[in-house]
């Protein structure tokens, strides 16, 4: 399948979150393109990812995902995360139809 949109999503997440593990699962069977940004992975440094999520969406949640034009999503469900791949040309998938 050609992809219309082969710029990266960025994913934020935890390792310990299984929310954002399903996450991660439903772009690898889709064969999405992402960057994964833990959030705990700088904590040694006192730095974190966490600070660019709550930038952006002002609060702190995983899984975040963030698109290409800057639009982003906090805690999508399946269905939700699937109609957005779509419309931001990921998969193919008409807005609303069951995975």
């Amino acid at each position: 399948m050609t992809r219309a949109n082969e710029t990266p999503l960025t994913l934020y997440g935890w390792l310990w979150c299984p929310h954002c593990h399903e996450a991660a699962l439903l772009l690898h069977r889709h064969d999405v393109p992402y960057v994964p940004k833990l959030m705990e992975a700088h904590a040694r440094e006192g730095k974190t990812h966490a600070g660019e999520v709550y930038r952006l969406a002002g609060r702190i949640a995983g899984p975040t995902i963030v698109f290409p034009d800057g639009s982003w999503l906090q805690e999508p469900e399946d269905d939700e995360l699937l109609d957005r791949l779509g419309e931001h040309g990921f998969i193919e998938r008409e807005a609303g139809v069951p995975a």
